[in-house]
């Protein structure tokens, strides 16, 4: 019983966390983003996996794009991993928890982070592993390196690219939530996937991966 309080405790706290970081991006989004625009959620992410050691970056930032899309961003592609992923749009649940990646084969674009092309953070999530499939679409994340280049497409054909200023891994149930999923002064990509140890009793990684890449182009 104690362990289930515990537990509750800090689950509360996490989406308590969580809820204030999507409220700030919520009204610097209503602030930049275009109006008419509209997302349709689909699913979410809870296994959110991330030891802390921050890598400098040396990337300079993109300039600014005069008229940025507003159409859909459909798909990432990382080629130094052999990444190319459809990505599907995703919220939060009931209880304010991110929705987790529905298959191992999609990646997640977070409806209430920033769009691409808009100052602020991009945030995706995609699963490590999957079970009785094995290997899924961010297997290879944590081989990225600062320098390495990602790609994110839009459903009209344009497309924005970033480049990789840091691999950083968060104890699961300690992880800065609000700093990792918050805005962000820059164009900023943030993806997310498990990793660490996995726990098979909890059916959970015990940190999770956070990628951070800088738009330059």
């Amino acid at each position: 019983m104690a362990r289930r309080t515990v537990l509750t405790i800090v689950a509360i706290s996490f989406a308590l966390t969580l809820g204030l970081s999507v409220y700030l991006q919520f009204v610097e989004r209503q602030n930049t983003r275009p109006p008419n625009r509209t997302f349709a959620a689909l699913d979410t992410y809870n296994d959110f996996s991330w030891p802390a050691t921050p890598v400098a970056s040396t990337v300079a930032p993109a300039a600014p794009t005069p008229s940025p899309s507003t159409a859909p961003v459909v798909r990432i592609k990382a080629p130094s991993i052999g990444v190319d992923a459809p990505i599907i749009t995703r919220g939060l649940d009931r209880a304010g928890i991110m929705e987790d990646p529905p298959d191992p084969v999609s990646v997640v674009w977070y409806d209430f982070s920033a769009q691409p092309g808009y100052t602020g953070n991009v945030v995706l999530a995609g699963h490590v592993d999957y079970h009785n499939y094995g290997p899924a679409v961010f297997w290879d994340l944590r081989k990225l390196t600062v320098g390495d280049r990602l790609q994110v497409a839009l459903q009209d054909g344009s497309s924005y690219t970033y480049q990789v200023a840091s691999l950083v891994y968060y104890d699961a149930a300690t992880a800065p939530v609000g700093e990792i999923v918050g805005s962000t002064p820059t164009e900023t990509l943030t993806l997310i996937t498990c990793g660490g140890t996995f726990n098979r009793r909890l059916g959970d990684y015990d940190k999770r991966l956070v990628v951070r890449a800088i738009r330059i182009a």
